[in-house]
């Protein structure tokens, strides 16, 4: 089922009881892993569909990462729907996406590339989505695959134009970058967080040493647990729903899971310090340091602002969804790759095959 570029108003078809209906057509907004997921499970159900992908092609946001980093979920966690479940070791990101692209091309998954939506407006068929300023979509149901990749988020009271050293986001370092240092500041606590020091570990120069900066008590768990990657204990709390009457349910922030942080912040190799009081870098409890390196492992924000009034926003400005994934407020609109979504991990890759089951199953289900 390969996409397609569709201007054009719905097409009418007449069904066998006479009334005249609407023919499905899923508009899918942004080809990753969410996207090209949800795209693969329609296309098993004979639901037509067309990907809008603002990057230069499938998977952009992927291949912005560092190819050298290094996964820290077992390859049986990092499969989209159909891909054979694999062996080994932890996986580079770089490898991750030459299987992604692999699958995709074996799966005749096409993406409109370069397809910057503006917005996207309820109309009495469904909705018109429009893009490149004078581009639109006419479809049935929207699924918003936008993920969080692409949009980086730095720390509000950080000015860049005002610091004088080197500094990255997690997004753009590079094991060159982390091999060369010899004082590296991360900001961060999550899993971010701990892909950059893993690597850094992996690299370090001799004598190198690191500062992990963190608001509150760092949260780091072993990779393995009795000889078990920690993800096979987490399967059945990851499969609780991501909100309860409302609330948001599990962890507010990830864990730091590594293979050697840990024994790092033991053994002296990585010094914990408290949040950052200036970035000249000084942090709250007094600890100065000049580092070569300063990165923001501080998160990415999941890309909405094009549903505009389609989504209910809770307090921290997290689209809400229902338990199928679907806006609390527009029926007929879905959003993929969401924390806090249909279940606590449906912001991992791990969830988002199963998300995109679900969803898939839900329209094809649909009058």
């Amino acid at each position: 089922m390969r996409a397609h570029r569709c201007n054009a108003s719905l097409p009418r078809v007449v069904q066998k009881s006479g009334s005249v209906g609407v023919v499905k057509h899923v508009a899918i907004i942004g080809g990753g892993p969410a996207g090209l997921a949800t795209a693969a499970c329609l296309a098993e159900r004979g639901v037509p569909f067309t990907i809008l992908e603002r990057g230069e092609g499938a998977f952009a946001g992927l291949r912005a990462l560092d190819p050298e980093m290094q996964l820290l979920t077992p390859p049986a966690f990092s499969r989209l729907p159909g891909m054979p479940a694999r062996g080994g070791d932890y996986e580079k990101f770089g490898a991750v996406v030459e299987l992604f692209e692999a699958w995709r091309a074996a799966k005749g998954l096409d993406v409109i590339a370069r397809a910057r939506v503006d917005t996207i407006e309820r109309t009495e068929r469904g909705f018109t989505v429009r893009y490149n300023g004078t581009q639109t979509l006419d479809a049935t149901h929207v699924v918003n695959a936008t993920g969080i990749i692409a949009h980086p988020v730095l720390p509000a009271d950080f000015d860049p134009a005002r610091h004088a050293g080197r500094w990255e986001h997690s997004l753009d370092v590079r094991t060159e970058d982390l091999a060369a240092v010899q004082r590296l500041v991360v900001v961060g606590a999550g899993m971010s967080a701990a892909e950059v020091i893993e690597r850094w570990l992996d690299v370090r120069a001799p004598r190198a040493r690191a500062w992990l900066s963190t608001r509150g008590p760092v949260s780091a768990a072993p990779q393995r647990i009795l000889g078990i990657d920690i993800h096979y204990w987490l399967f059945l709390p990851e499969l609780a729903p991501g909100r309860v009457l409302g609330r948001r349910i599990g962890p507010q922030r990830d864990l730091i899971i590594g293979r050697r942080i840990k024994r790092s912040l033991r053994d002296g190799a990585i010094t914990q310090v408290p949040a950052v009081e200036t970035y000249d870098v000084t942090f709250t409890d007094g600890t100065h340091v000049e580092p070569d390196l300063l990165v923001f492992a501080t998160g990415y924000r999941y890309a909405a602002e094009h549903l505009g009034e389609l989504v209910a926003l809770d307090d921290r400005g997290h689209p809400i969804v229902d338990r199928h994934s679907a806006s609390t407020r527009t029926p007929g609109l879905y959003l993929l790759g969401l924390r806090f979504g249909r279940t606590v991990k449906s912001s991992a890759l791990r969830g988002i095959s199963a998300d995109a089951q679900h969803v898939a199953a839900h329209i094809a289900r649909q009058s």
